[in-house]
């Protein structure tokens, strides 16, 4: 019969992906050393926060995951579960997140103008 710790997901995000890869040893060594994307080394779970595809992307391929979120029209959540046997991981992704730099000129503007008159009539 299988223990409960083999049964159980792992979900990973980026502070857990810190915190798993990145703490020192009892020794004082760092287990993996996780560089944001200008080089610098990822220094506390606030960093990791903040440098999400950085971090995942010290272990995985961010683009390979990337794409297959795309695949379904998702963006990749920065969320990933293991599933017991590490056969299976779930990418878990947001169907809702626009890329803002995807969006044209007028919507924009639309948006920009809609935000004023909300802002005028409340003020």
């Amino acid at each position: 019969m299988p223990s409960a710790a083999q049964m159980n997901a792992l979900k990973l995000d980026a502070p857990s992906i810190f915190q798993l890869m990145g703490r020192k040893s009892q020794s004082g060594e760092q287990a993996l050393t996780i560089y944001k994307y200008n080089d610098d080394p990822v220094m506390s779970m606030e960093d990791a926060r903040q440098n999400k595809d950085a971090t995942f992307n010290s272990i995985f391929d961010i683009q390979a995951i990337q794409e297959i979120a795309e695949s379904y029209n998702l963006t990749f959540s920065q969320h990933i579960t293991l599933l017991p046997g590490l056969k299976t991981a779930r990418i878990l992704g947001n169907p809702d997140v626009i890329k803002e730099g995807a969006k044209i000129l007028e919507v924009l503007k639309a948006e920009t103008d809609n935000l004023n008159r909300q802002l005028q009539t409340r003020y």
